[in-house]
Protein backbone atom coordinates (compact mmCIF):
# COMPACT_ATOMS: atom_id res chain seq x y z
CA UNK A 1 0.00 0.00 0.00
CA UNK A 2 2.95 2.17 -0.64
CA UNK A 3 2.90 2.50 -4.40
CA UNK A 4 2.45 6.75 -4.34
CA UNK A 5 5.25 7.40 -1.77
CA UNK A 6 7.32 5.00 -4.06
CA UNK A 7 6.26 6.85 -7.64
CA UNK A 8 7.14 10.24 -5.29
CA UNK A 9 10.19 9.37 -4.31
CA UNK A 10 11.54 7.95 -7.56
CA UNK A 11 10.75 11.01 -9.14
CA UNK A 12 14.22 12.56 -7.49
CA UNK A 13 15.95 10.05 -5.91
CA UNK A 14 17.12 6.50 -7.10
CA UNK A 15 15.65 3.53 -4.71
CA UNK A 16 17.34 0.49 -4.11
CA UNK A 17 15.25 -2.25 -1.95
CA UNK A 18 17.53 -3.78 0.58
CA UNK A 19 17.95 -7.53 2.04
CA UNK A 20 20.30 -6.91 5.24
CA UNK A 21 20.98 -10.70 5.54
CA UNK A 22 21.83 -10.94 1.61
CA UNK A 23 23.83 -7.79 1.69
CA UNK A 24 25.69 -4.77 2.72
CA UNK A 25 24.18 -1.08 2.87
CA UNK A 26 26.03 0.32 0.14
CA UNK A 27 28.14 3.56 1.00
CA UNK A 28 26.87 4.93 -1.95
CA UNK A 29 23.37 5.57 -0.36
CA UNK A 30 22.91 8.96 1.94
CA UNK A 31 19.54 7.39 3.27
CA UNK A 32 18.12 4.18 4.63
CA UNK A 33 14.35 4.15 4.91
CA UNK A 34 13.24 1.49 7.39
CA UNK A 35 9.20 1.79 7.22
CA UNK A 36 6.87 -0.37 9.14
CA UNK A 37 8.99 -3.55 10.21
CA UNK A 38 7.68 -6.56 11.39
CA UNK A 39 10.46 -8.74 11.41
CA UNK A 40 12.90 -9.60 14.27
CA UNK A 41 16.29 -7.81 13.17
CA UNK A 42 19.33 -9.98 14.18
CA UNK A 43 22.73 -8.26 15.78
CA UNK A 44 24.27 -8.17 12.56
CA UNK A 45 21.94 -6.34 10.67
CA UNK A 46 21.35 -4.10 13.80
CA UNK A 47 25.18 -3.55 13.30
CA UNK A 48 25.21 -2.58 9.16
CA UNK A 49 22.13 0.19 10.47
CA UNK A 50 24.55 1.50 13.61
CA UNK A 51 27.38 1.86 11.13
CA UNK A 52 25.87 3.09 8.23
CA UNK A 53 24.96 5.68 10.50
CA UNK A 54 28.30 5.98 12.02
CA UNK A 55 29.49 6.79 8.26
CA UNK A 56 27.33 9.93 8.53
CA UNK A 57 24.43 8.93 6.57
CA UNK A 58 20.65 9.37 7.42
CA UNK A 59 18.08 7.15 8.74
CA UNK A 60 14.44 7.59 8.08
CA UNK A 61 12.89 5.59 10.86
CA UNK A 62 9.08 4.80 10.86
CA UNK A 63 8.18 2.40 13.41
CA UNK A 64 5.30 0.69 14.62
CA UNK A 65 4.59 -0.52 18.41
CA UNK A 66 2.14 -2.84 17.75
CA UNK A 67 0.78 -4.73 14.44
CA UNK A 68 -2.79 -6.69 13.94
CA UNK A 69 -2.88 -10.28 13.90
CA UNK A 70 -6.27 -11.45 12.75
CA UNK A 71 -7.52 -14.62 14.69
CA UNK A 72 -7.82 -17.54 13.55
CA UNK A 73 -11.02 -18.03 11.16
CA UNK A 74 -13.60 -20.52 11.85
CA UNK A 75 -16.05 -21.87 9.18
CA UNK A 76 -19.40 -19.97 9.45
CA UNK A 77 -18.77 -17.88 12.01
CA UNK A 78 -18.85 -13.58 11.95
CA UNK A 79 -15.72 -12.13 11.44
CA UNK A 80 -13.78 -11.20 14.43
CA UNK A 81 -12.19 -7.82 14.63
CA UNK A 82 -7.85 -8.18 14.80
CA UNK A 83 -6.13 -8.39 17.85
CA UNK A 84 -3.47 -5.42 18.45
CA UNK A 85 -0.25 -6.66 19.93
CA UNK A 86 3.23 -5.15 20.57
CA UNK A 87 5.90 -5.28 18.62
CA UNK A 88 9.55 -5.38 19.35
CA UNK A 89 11.88 -5.55 16.49
CA UNK A 90 15.20 -4.94 18.23
CA UNK A 91 15.45 -1.23 16.44
CA UNK A 92 14.03 -0.16 19.39
CA UNK A 93 17.63 -0.86 21.65
CA UNK A 94 19.39 1.10 18.94
CA UNK A 95 16.72 4.03 19.46
CA UNK A 96 17.21 3.72 22.97
CA UNK A 97 20.87 3.50 22.46
CA UNK A 98 20.73 7.01 20.67
CA UNK A 99 18.85 8.42 23.10
CA UNK A 100 15.00 8.03 21.73
CA UNK A 101 12.09 6.01 23.22
CA UNK A 102 8.97 5.03 21.63
CA UNK A 103 6.26 4.11 24.39
CA UNK A 104 3.82 1.39 24.04
CA UNK A 105 0.80 3.11 23.37
CA UNK A 106 -1.15 4.86 20.86
CA UNK A 107 -1.97 8.76 20.82
CA UNK A 108 -5.58 9.52 20.51
CA UNK A 109 -7.12 13.63 20.09
CA UNK A 110 -9.74 15.37 19.84
CA UNK A 111 -8.67 17.73 16.70
CA UNK A 112 -8.95 14.29 14.51
CA UNK A 113 -10.29 13.26 11.30
CA UNK A 114 -13.88 12.66 11.28
CA UNK A 115 -15.71 10.20 9.26
CA UNK A 116 -18.97 11.20 7.79
CA UNK A 117 -21.62 8.57 8.37
CA UNK A 118 -24.16 7.52 6.15
CA UNK A 119 -27.54 8.38 6.70
CA UNK A 120 -29.10 4.85 7.50
CA UNK A 121 -26.51 4.94 10.49
CA UNK A 122 -27.76 8.39 11.45
CA UNK A 123 -25.55 10.54 9.20
CA UNK A 124 -23.36 13.34 10.90
CA UNK A 125 -19.54 12.72 11.53
CA UNK A 126 -17.67 10.13 13.96
CA UNK A 127 -14.39 11.03 15.33
CA UNK A 128 -11.38 8.94 14.47
CA UNK A 129 -9.69 9.46 17.80
CA UNK A 130 -6.19 7.69 16.37
CA UNK A 131 -5.76 10.15 13.51
CA UNK A 132 -4.80 13.40 14.88
CA UNK A 133 -4.96 16.20 12.78
CA UNK A 134 -2.03 18.48 13.07
CA UNK A 135 -2.56 22.24 13.28
CA UNK A 136 -0.14 24.34 12.06
CA UNK A 137 0.24 25.72 15.66
CA UNK A 138 1.81 22.15 16.65
CA UNK A 139 4.42 21.91 14.03
CA UNK A 140 7.50 23.54 14.55
CA UNK A 141 8.61 25.75 10.96
CA UNK A 142 11.96 26.43 12.59
CA UNK A 143 13.81 23.62 9.97
CA UNK A 144 13.61 24.80 6.88
CA UNK A 145 11.85 22.06 5.26
CA UNK A 146 9.05 22.32 7.98
CA UNK A 147 8.21 25.87 6.75
CA UNK A 148 5.57 25.29 4.21
CA UNK A 149 3.98 22.40 6.30
CA UNK A 150 0.18 24.23 7.43
CA UNK A 151 -1.10 20.84 8.65
CA UNK A 152 -0.77 16.93 8.63
CA UNK A 153 -2.80 14.29 9.36
CA UNK A 154 -1.12 10.79 10.83
CA UNK A 155 -2.93 7.48 11.99
CA UNK A 156 -1.84 4.97 14.59
CA UNK A 157 1.07 7.04 16.03
CA UNK A 158 2.86 6.30 19.54
CA UNK A 159 4.48 9.16 21.67
CA UNK A 160 8.10 9.53 21.47
CA UNK A 161 10.04 10.52 24.39
CA UNK A 162 13.88 11.72 24.32
CA UNK A 163 16.64 11.03 27.33
CA UNK A 164 17.51 14.04 27.63
CA UNK A 165 20.85 13.21 29.74
CA UNK A 166 21.71 10.89 26.79
CA UNK A 167 21.21 13.02 24.48
CA UNK A 168 23.21 15.62 25.94
CA UNK A 169 26.04 13.69 26.28
CA UNK A 170 26.57 12.76 23.05
CA UNK A 171 26.14 16.36 22.14
CA UNK A 172 23.42 16.17 19.89
CA UNK A 173 20.78 18.32 18.13
CA UNK A 174 17.23 17.63 18.97
CA UNK A 175 14.60 18.99 16.42
CA UNK A 176 10.62 18.47 17.24
CA UNK A 177 8.98 18.14 14.17
CA UNK A 178 5.04 18.30 14.88
CA UNK A 179 3.18 17.40 17.97
CA UNK A 180 -0.83 16.54 18.89
CA UNK A 181 -2.69 19.29 20.31
CA UNK A 182 -3.30 19.58 23.82
CA UNK A 183 -6.48 17.56 23.97
CA UNK A 184 -4.85 13.95 23.44
CA UNK A 185 -4.41 11.22 25.55
CA UNK A 186 -2.72 8.04 25.51
CA UNK A 187 -4.35 4.14 25.18
CA UNK A 188 -2.07 1.52 26.30
CA UNK A 189 -3.03 -1.92 27.91
CA UNK A 190 -6.02 -3.18 26.24
CA UNK A 191 -5.85 -1.62 22.77
CA UNK A 192 -9.30 -1.14 20.68
CA UNK A 193 -9.40 1.01 17.62
CA UNK A 194 -12.94 0.29 17.63
CA UNK A 195 -14.35 4.43 16.64
CA UNK A 196 -17.57 3.29 19.08
CA UNK A 197 -15.64 2.30 21.75
CA UNK A 198 -13.17 5.02 22.42
CA UNK A 199 -13.87 8.13 24.45
CA UNK A 200 -11.59 10.55 25.88
CA UNK A 201 -10.70 10.71 29.43
CA UNK A 202 -13.26 12.71 31.91
CA UNK A 203 -10.02 13.78 33.94
CA UNK A 204 -9.08 16.42 31.44
CA UNK A 205 -5.44 16.46 33.52
CA UNK A 206 -4.87 13.32 31.28
CA UNK A 207 -4.58 15.32 28.17
CA UNK A 208 -1.80 16.59 27.11
CA UNK A 209 0.32 17.17 23.86
CA UNK A 210 2.56 14.47 22.76
CA UNK A 211 5.26 14.65 20.39
CA UNK A 212 5.34 12.47 17.23
CA UNK A 213 8.24 13.41 14.89
CA UNK A 214 11.78 13.98 15.96
CA UNK A 215 14.59 15.19 13.45
CA UNK A 216 18.11 13.87 15.70
CA UNK A 217 21.53 15.08 15.04
CA UNK A 218 25.13 14.83 15.41
CA UNK A 219 27.87 12.46 16.10
CA UNK A 220 25.98 9.35 17.30
CA UNK A 221 27.81 7.13 19.55
CA UNK A 222 27.73 3.22 18.68
CA UNK A 223 25.29 0.77 20.23
CA UNK A 224 27.99 -1.77 19.20
CA UNK A 225 31.42 0.20 20.78
CA UNK A 226 33.03 -2.32 23.30
CA UNK A 227 31.06 -5.40 21.69
CA UNK A 228 32.13 -8.10 19.49
CA UNK A 229 31.28 -7.39 15.66
CA UNK A 230 28.12 -9.88 15.28
CA UNK A 231 28.91 -12.67 12.74
CA UNK A 232 26.47 -12.85 9.40
CA UNK A 233 24.06 -15.99 10.26
CA UNK A 234 25.50 -18.90 8.56
CA UNK A 235 23.96 -19.61 5.20
CA UNK A 236 21.56 -22.54 4.36
CA UNK A 237 22.53 -25.59 2.96
CA UNK A 238 21.37 -27.07 0.17
CA UNK A 239 21.85 -30.39 -1.48
CA UNK A 240 24.57 -30.81 0.72
CA UNK A 241 26.27 -27.52 -0.91
CA UNK A 242 26.67 -24.47 0.93
CA UNK A 243 24.99 -21.42 -0.82
CA UNK A 244 27.58 -18.35 -0.51
CA UNK A 245 25.65 -14.63 -0.86
CA UNK A 246 28.59 -12.74 -3.61
CA UNK A 247 31.35 -14.10 -5.07
CA UNK A 248 33.44 -17.04 -4.04
CA UNK A 249 34.08 -20.48 -4.71
CA UNK A 250 32.18 -23.41 -2.41
CA UNK A 251 33.07 -23.73 0.65
CA UNK A 252 34.72 -20.16 1.13
CA UNK A 253 33.20 -18.49 4.23
CA UNK A 254 32.84 -14.94 3.17
CA UNK A 255 31.17 -14.47 6.65
CA UNK A 256 34.68 -14.61 8.29
CA UNK A 257 36.13 -11.95 5.69
CA UNK A 258 33.34 -9.53 6.10
CA UNK A 259 33.85 -9.31 9.85
CA UNK A 260 37.39 -8.02 9.84
CA UNK A 261 37.95 -4.45 10.38
CA UNK A 262 36.76 -2.28 13.60
CA UNK A 263 33.70 -0.62 14.75
CA UNK A 264 33.53 2.85 13.85
CA UNK A 265 32.99 3.83 17.42
CA UNK A 266 32.09 7.85 17.12
CA UNK A 267 30.07 8.66 14.03
CA UNK A 268 30.44 11.52 11.29
CA UNK A 269 27.60 14.21 11.65
CA UNK A 270 24.66 12.56 10.70
CA UNK A 271 20.56 12.55 11.18
CA UNK A 272 17.89 10.28 12.50
CA UNK A 273 14.48 10.92 11.47
CA UNK A 274 11.81 8.83 13.76
CA UNK A 275 8.54 8.98 13.40
CA UNK A 276 6.18 6.28 15.54
CA UNK A 277 4.20 5.01 12.58
CA UNK A 278 4.35 3.74 8.90
CA UNK A 279 0.90 4.70 8.23
CA UNK A 280 2.01 7.96 6.74
CA UNK A 281 3.34 6.58 3.72
CA UNK A 282 0.30 4.80 2.81
CA UNK A 283 -1.62 5.29 -0.29
CA UNK A 284 -4.58 6.66 1.78
CA UNK A 285 -2.50 9.20 3.44
CA UNK A 286 0.05 10.29 0.60
CA UNK A 287 -1.60 11.42 -2.79
CA UNK A 288 -0.05 10.18 -6.32
CA UNK A 289 0.40 13.92 -7.18
CA UNK A 290 2.74 15.04 -4.28
CA UNK A 291 0.52 17.90 -3.79
CA UNK A 292 -1.01 17.03 -0.38
CA UNK A 293 0.56 18.45 3.24
CA UNK A 294 1.87 14.75 3.95
CA UNK A 295 3.55 14.25 0.43
CA UNK A 296 4.74 17.38 0.99
CA UNK A 297 5.86 16.78 4.57
CA UNK A 298 7.53 13.24 3.72
CA UNK A 299 9.28 14.42 0.44
CA UNK A 300 10.81 17.43 2.08
CA UNK A 301 12.15 15.56 5.40
CA UNK A 302 13.88 13.20 2.76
Amino acid sequence: GTRNFKSLVSRNYTMKPMNLKEEPLAESFNCFVLAGPTEIFSDYELFQIDQFLMRGKSLAILLDRFQEVAPPGQQGAPAQAPRIVPLDTGLEKLLNHYGIKIKKSYVMDEHCFRQRMPAQFGGGERPIYFAPLIKNEWINHDPGFMKPIKGLVVLKASPLEIESKRVEDMGLKVLRLFSSSEKSWEMADRISLNPMMIQPPSAKAAMKSFPLAYVIEGSFESYFAGKEIPEKPQAKETSGQREQPGEGGPGMDLSKIERKGEVITKGRPARILVIATSEILKDNMMDEEGRTPNAMFIMNVL
